[in-house]
Order: structure tokens, then sequence, then C-alpha cells
């Protein structure tokens, strides 16, 4: 870096997770399988610094218990690294035209799916009504 040059955001970014690595007393190693359940994931994002390094990546960060929901893709009560980054990818800058449609796309083929269900089912309830009573 030549002299009067800024660090990078990168480089920036870089030297903050590793003050929160330590200050966490978190000892990751490269590869490392981290995974934080609800408590822990709040009390890390609750941190000023990861709050600024957030609203550097330009995810809003207002609604935490929802945004736990949000990076835990897999419902399992904890977020991976894997997971955060794909969910901070995800969240970064302002919803798109391809995001809206995404989620349109998705809506429908989960409602599809449920009338396919809620046919089968009442063609189920059908047949079964439709059986003679036998004595016995």
């Amino acid at each position: 870096m030549s002299s009067g040059s800024t660090p990078s955001s990168t480089s920036v970014h870089t030297s903050r997770i590793t003050e929160l690595k330590t200050e966490h007393k978190m000892d990751i190693e490269p590869g490392a399988n981290i995974e934080l359940d609800e408590e822990q994931f709040i009390e890390i994002i609750e941190d000023d610094r990861i709050q600024s390094l957030m609203q550097d990546l330009g995810v809003a960060v207002f609604n935490l218990q929802g945004l736990f929901s949000t990076f835990d893709g897999d419902d399992s009560g904890k977020v991976t690294l894997q997971e955060l980054m794909e969910g901070i990818m995800k969240l970064r800058g302002e919803p798109q035209k391809t995001d809206v449609i995404g989620c349109w796309v998705s809506t429908r083929l989960l409602h599809e799916k449920i009338d396919n269900l809620s046919i089968a089912l009442l063609e189920r309830n059908v047949v079964s009504l439709s059986r003679p009573i036998s004595a016995g």
C-alpha cells in the first residue's frame, strides 16, 4: 500500500472479523464447521461493529429473530457460516425484479402443490365414503 492510500474495503472487513473472533473467543480454523444458535447469532449481530459491517454490506438489520430465521434456511435451529454468507448475499441492497419474480414463482409452485394435495385428500375421502360398510 502506498503512502496516503486508504486500506481496501476487504482488508477493513477482514480486520473487523479478526477483532470479533478474538473478542468472542472464537478459535476458527479455515474450513471449520461453524454453527450459531439463535442466542449466539443475536449476540453477535447486536455488536455495533457487526451492525456497521452489515450496513457496509447493504444488509438492513432490524428484526433479529426474523433475520435468524432468514439465515437458518434448513430450519435446523443453527446458522452455519455457509448459510450466513448465502443470506448476506441474498439480502444485500434493494430487491431486484428477479427477486420478486423468483418469490412469485416459488409461491405459485407451492400453491399448486397444496391444490394437488387437497384434491388427492378429497378423492381419498370420497373413495372411503363410497365403500359399503360391512356388517361385522
